[in-house]
């Protein structure tokens, strides 16, 4: 049948509860949480890229886990698994000013020579490719994971992506982001995301649920949804004329710095009355 790794009750329980405690700034308990869910399913794409996320902020952690996967994949050279995930510390080692894009490409490679057609190799490489500006590879490689594994959540998030900033079709754009959220339910930023296309296809009030639902699940404002989201709200409100809802996020978003600048803008054009016609 087709694969869906979040038909697995146990691999779901623990991926959500990883996702409550990286957004609640619990990165050693979300870092286990990862780890114990790539136990179940070891080659989960989301799993590793929230281990490394959450390893990124633990001091010397990012170190440690690679140290771990190098070890590992020497005792077992042919692991698809091992080589993924390798390729997947490599990419959050170039996040940090460190050049390893090139041998999470190589990790990536042998993977799939290992294991042909396997989703994670082709979404880690088309990460790459997007970092590198080649888009139409970078969405060959996300369409031909979704071959394989038609639920992998990353390379419909990263397509959603692609449709909505790149290509400027929301509607498919929508349709890959509505795939996560029902796979992944306590994903905030994907959330987010589904709020700002929903916003694009002139759905204001669906927009503002879902942008609403991602900042309550990012409780510690750790990504995106806890960055931007009141300040997308905001342009939803001043888009409806609603300017005392949109004040008043506003004003929170200033309290709590968050994307203060840009709501402190906003909040200077509505005292000046330029949303008033």
């Amino acid at each position: 049948g087709v694969r869906n790794d979040y038909a697995n009750p146990s691999f779901v329980h623990v991926m959500n509860a990883g996702m409550r405690d990286f957004y609640a700034r619990k990165f050693a308990a979300a870092e286990s949480d990862f780890e114990l869910a790539l136990r179940l399913i070891p080659d989960n794409t989301l799993a590793m890229s929230f281990e490394d996320a959450a390893a990124t902020y633990l001091p010397g952690e990012l170190d440690r886990l690679a140290d771990q996967a190098v070890h590992a994949a020497g005792l077992h050279p042919r692991r698809y698994d091992l080589r993924v995930r390798l390729g997947f510390i490599d990419l959050f080692e170039s996040l940090r000013g460190l050049d390893d894009s090139s041998n999470a490409q190589a990790q990536w490679g042998l993977a799939d020579r290992i294991q042909p057609g396997g989703a994670a190799a082709h979404v880690g490489s088309g990460i790459l490719d997007l970092r590198r500006q080649n888009l139409s590879r970078a969405k060959r490689q996300f369409l031909t994971a979704l071959q394989a594994d038609p639920n992998d959540a990353l390379a419909n998030e990263y397509l959603s992506a692609i449709y909505q900033t790149d290509l400027k079709e929301p509607l498919p754009a929508l349709r890959y982001a509505l795939t996560v959220v029902d796979l992944v339910p306590q994903y905030a930023d994907i959330r987010f995301h589904a709020g700002s296309i929903l916003n694009d296809v002139h759905q204001p009030s669906e927009a503002v649920k879902y942008v609403t639902q991602a900042l309550e699940l990012d409780t510690g404002r750790v990504g995106e949804a806890g960055q931007y989201g009141l300040t997308l709200l905001a342009g939803i409100y001043i888009a409806q004329h609603k300017l005392n809802d949109a004040k008043r996020v506003l004003s929170a978003a200033v309290h709590e710095n968050l994307d203060a600048g840009y709501a402190s803008t906003l909040l200077a054009k509505i005292s000046k009355g330029d949303y008033n016609h």
